[in-house]
């Protein structure tokens, strides 16, 4: 009986490895976007966005060049985050973070109408991206403080009044920091309302 069962365990062990070498060679996007995902997680973002957009080129597929964009992002690299925009005719969640990643990086570089219209087209996509609301309300504010007439007849405000806008300002700043921080908890711990279904990488 012996005897029988070892031929058969050692056909499952080739047939299972077969299928793993199959696997790698027809998927191997998967396998490669995986591994740099395996460095992004690392927090080795210079090293992932090398990775990102080799597969970006390679494979003409929007996530790496998304996930290029937020390595970027991440090593404070502003201007770069915003060098491979998504599709605007996408309707799909990735889509939605994508614009809602490049609203960041508008914020970050102080460009609020552009952050704006970022965070207005991730909302037009998924109306319910409680980050992107909050981050569009923010931004408005913002645009709103900018709009504020400038006249030479108006006094020069205390410097009391000078104090509360830089409060207001570190208060703006610590609150997008916090949602950033919230939205990458989310994703990492695989809060299914955030991230579509697309496989494991």
């Amino acid at each position: 009986m012996k005897m029988r069962l070892i031929p058969i365990l050692a056909i499952l062990a080739i047939l299972i490895a077969l299928l793993c070498l199959a696997d790698f060679l027809f998927r191997r996007k998967v396998v490669e976007n995986s591994r740099a995902g395996q460095l992004y997680k690392q927090e080795k973002y210079d090293e992932a966005g090398d990775h990102y957009a080799q597969n970006a080129k390679r494979y003409q597929d929007p996530i790496p060049k998304n996930n290029q964009n937020k390595a970027h992002y991440k090593q404070g690299n502003f201007e770069e985050a915003l060098q491979n925009p998504p599709d605007s005719l996408s309707t799909s969640k990735l889509s939605a973070e994508a614009w809602y990643d490049m609203g960041n990086a508008h914020f970050q570089k102080k460009d609020y109408t552009r952050a704006l219209d970022a965070y207005k087209k991730a909302l037009k996509i998924d109306p319910e991206d409680r980050d992107a609301k909050a981050n569009y309300e923010l931004v408005k504010r913002k645009l709103k403080e900018q709009q504020k007439p400038q006249s030479g007849s108006q006094p020069k405000p205390e410097p009391r009044q000078n104090d509360k806008k830089q409060e207001d300002n570190e208060e703006v700043m610590n609150r997008l920091r916090a949602l950033d921080q919230a939205e990458a908890l989310r994703r990492k711990q695989g809060d299914p309302s955030r991230i579509p279904n697309r496989g494991w990488y």
